[in-house]
């Protein structure tokens, strides 16, 4: 299953997530302009942006806004 298709079935489940993505990177990065990854309300992930603390924030950053 691709990231597209994960959204599309959180969507008919009528379950709310946020898609984080990289716009910029500058030096040595894991990931790439473009990567995406799926948050969940419960904090669980479909995809990666890399991992670490930038990760970490994201998933923080997206299940508060969740919650809202």
């Amino acid at each position: 299953m691709n990231i597209y298709e994960e959204g599309l079935s959180l969507l008919r489940d009528k379950k709310d997530f946020v898609l984080a993505s990289i716009v910029k990177s500058t030096g040595s990065t894991p990931r790439s302009k473009g990567t995406q990854m799926i948050i969940r309300e419960d904090g669980s992930i479909f995809s990666t942006v890399g991992g670490g603390k930038m990760e970490a924030s994201c998933i923080e950053k997206g299940v508060f806004f969740l919650k809202l």
